[in-house]
């Protein structure tokens, strides 16, 4: 349960006062009880854990939730600081709260010593500082803050508060997670929940996860309990699955159906949206300047982009009712749900077809929606869509996505909900079109003296695409200029870009193609008369292995991230005078696992080599890791191939 404890290690920016009364009023007034005593003799060594820094003894949590969905959660940490090292940057402890939607009480803050003396912190001492924002309409959160006095190793930090909400995000909701395990170690794990007996409770559990019996409180209230340890600490390995795959643990939620939840959120979404006349007459603007739709579309986006700054607010920060249209304009900032509304709107108004959609934050195709509780998690992230000839398109007014891009754009398994009409939701498409191949393309003409003329084409498609496309247009003409430049140069000392192009970052529902030549002196590694090639743009490559899995056995399963087939074609022409001592070996794998290709072929003084991947699974359990490494560590080497030539005499 630790996780949700958030105990930031940094002081924050801003103005700086002394805590309200009300914050310290109890602070340190409980007395070390009998219980956590015993805690700190069970603490264990610094040798017994020699990788941790410190050693975490309680998480606790006490979550009770109102009837009309405000909730009150109580956190304490214990933790035992291993090793002189943790003393530094351990001292200070923070926690932010939002003022008007929460409030806070600081219970414990102090280092305990082995025998149970306390060193507190004064109520003085703890300070309620402002974030520094340039977006005052949303609301911003506060931060308390203070130093703990006597921060030494072997010695205990005990911090403990209670955040209360005042203000929940939908009348009588409320929604988390508890986990029951972690990578890191914890002596005492304890969750508790407590809910009115009439509150339409569900606690779904998951991955082995078990649900207690509820204990009957004073007050007709139910409190369920979890009390677990853990001892092991998890060395995280490459690949590893996500915790909601790993760890047992359960969600504790308000008991509803999710097209309830979609109807509360379209419902405050769908509301009339007046556009003040500077926006009306950008619509016209467009129309006048623009013959199609997807370029008046574009025109709108780029029009709120130059118009409105992109605020860091978070929908559940502004409780999803959208501002004015003319307050925003007027602000010159927005958040994106903010600015998803507005485009919609200026969209309808020049006759385009417009929805908002929301996407689940984290694809779960193995676990379809009907079998997972509502979670506000999804309101996260708002987009606008444009239906434009019967398709649907994907419209990010801050270019997160530059240019229309077609549903869904790198989504497997996803679900969206439409907030129109009648809120629909669907699954969308799990699978990409298998024409859709990564390509990069090549060519090194190679001089005798080691410098090389590079010229490399690369085509992307999905959200490598769109994320270029929007670097693309967000760049300035300097930033461009500086960020090639320093590309040239990773890839050698000295090296010059001779040519730069791109595809239009507005083209619709294209690949994205990019173009990049250079002139690189010492390129190619000589040493008096032999000469050291890798095929590939950055000769440090060579010099490095590129296998992720180092260890010899694996604990957890293998989960990749889902890829387009790749292709790389390297085509190398060498220098006149030279003799080939040794050439690359061509290779293939084909398992049930992956496809892959090196395929070497030479004609006269060029070389080509070409490159392809294709995954045919992206998980695989932890008996299968020999058999990947084996073929890492063959890729490995199969990449790193060198081709040798020698001067000849004369040459």
């Amino acid at each position: 349960m630790k996780s949700i404890l958030s105990i930031c290690l940094a002081l924050s920016v801003g103005y700086a006062q002394v805590a309200d009364p009300s914050i310290v009023k109890d602070l340190n007034q409980k007395p070390l009880d009998d219980q956590t005593k015993a805690l700190l003799k069970k603490a264990p060594q610094s040798k017994d854990y020699p990788e941790l820094s410190t050693f975490l003894l309680l998480a606790y949590a006490r979550i009770e939730i109102k009837t009309d969905g405000t909730v009150s959660i109580i956190h304490r940490n214990i933790e035992k600081l291993m090793r002189e090292s943790s003393e530094e940057g351990l001292g200070e402890l923070s926690m932010s709260y939002t003022p008007g939607k929460e409030k806070v009480r600081l219970i414990s803050a102090r280092m305990l010593t082995p025998d149970g003396r306390s060193y507190n912190v004064a109520p003085n001492r703890v300070f309620d500082r402002s974030h520094e924002s340039d977006y005052p309409a949303y609301p911003q959160s506060r931060t308390i803050d203070c130093s703990l006095p006597e921060v030494r190793a072997g010695y205990f930090r005990d911090f403990e508060y209670e955040l209360t909400t005042l203000k929940p995000i939908m009348p009588g909701y409320y929604h988390t997670r508890l986990t029951m395990k972690n990578m890191l170690p914890c002596l005492q794990d304890v969750m508790e929940v407590v809910v009115p007996k009439d509150y339409p409770l569900l606690i779904k559990p998951y991955n082995g996860a078990t649900v207690p019996s509820p204990t009957t409180l004073p007050g007709n209230r139910l409190l369920y309990r979890w009390d677990v340890s853990y001892m092991e600490h998890i060395e995280a390995e490459p690949f590893m699955p996500s915790e909601e795959q790993l760890y047992p643990y359960v969600v504790v939620t308000r008991k509803m159906e999710w097209q309830e939840l979609f109807d509360w959120f379209g419902k405050k979404l769908n509301r009339d949206y007046p556009l003040p006349e500077r926006a009306k007459q950008a619509i016209a603007a467009a129309k006048a300047a623009h013959n199609t739709p997807e370029q008046i579309a574009l025109a709108l986006r780029d029009w709120i982009a130059e118009s409105l700054h992109a605020a860091s607010a978070l929908p559940t920060q502004i409780d999803f009712e959208p501002m004015p249209a003319d307050k925003l304009l007027q602000l010159g900032y927005a958040s994106e749900l903010d600015a998803a509304v507005l485009l919609r709107a200026m969209l309808k108004e020049a006759g385009i077809e417009a929805n908002l959609f929301i996407m689940e934050p984290f694809g779960e195709p193995e676990r379809p929606l009907t079998e997972r509780p509502p979670s506000p998690d999804w309101f996260a992230s708002v987009w606008t869509e444009a239906v434009i000839s019967g398709k649907s398109y994907a419209i990010n007014p801050f270019l997160r996505f530059a240019g229309l891009e077609e549903l869904p754009i790198d989504v497997y398994g996803a679900t969206v909900v439409r907030i129109g009409a009648k809120n629909e939701w669907a699954k969308v498409a799990t699978e990409r079109p298998s024409q859709y191949v990564a390509e990069n393309h090549l060519s090194i003409k190679l001089e005798k003296d080691g410098t090389a003329h590079l010229r490399q084409r690369t085509v992307d498609f999905g959200s490598t695409s769109a994320m270029k496309r929007a670097a693309y247009s967000m760049a300035t003409p300097r930033s461009m200029e500086e960020g090639l430049r320093a590309q040239a140069n990773r890839i050698a000392a000295g090296a010059t870009v001779a040519e730069h192009s791109f595809s239009d970052p507005k083209a619709l529902g294209k690949p994205f193609e990019e173009l990049f030549a250079i002139d690189a002196p010492e390129w190619a590694l000589k040493v008096a008369d032999v000469m050291l090639i890798y095929p590939g743009m950055d000769q440090s490559i060579s010099r490095a292995s590129t296998n992720p899995f180092t260890k010899e056995t694996r604990k957890f399963p293998i989960v990749f991230r889902k890829s387009n087939p790749s292709l790389t074609v390297i085509t190398i022409e060498l220098p006149e005078g030279f003799e080939v001592l040794d050439m690359p070996k061509s290779h293939q794998v084909n398992n049930d696992f992956i496809d892959y290709r090196y395929e070497v072929t030479t004609e006269g003084r060029t070389v080509t080599i070409a490159r392809s991947s294709a995954y045919k699974r992206y998980q695989a359990p932890a008996a299968q890791y020999a058999e990947i490494k084996a073929f890492y560590d063959k890729l490995d080497t199969i990449t790193r191939q060198l081709i040798i030539l020698r001067e000849k005499e004369g040459g």
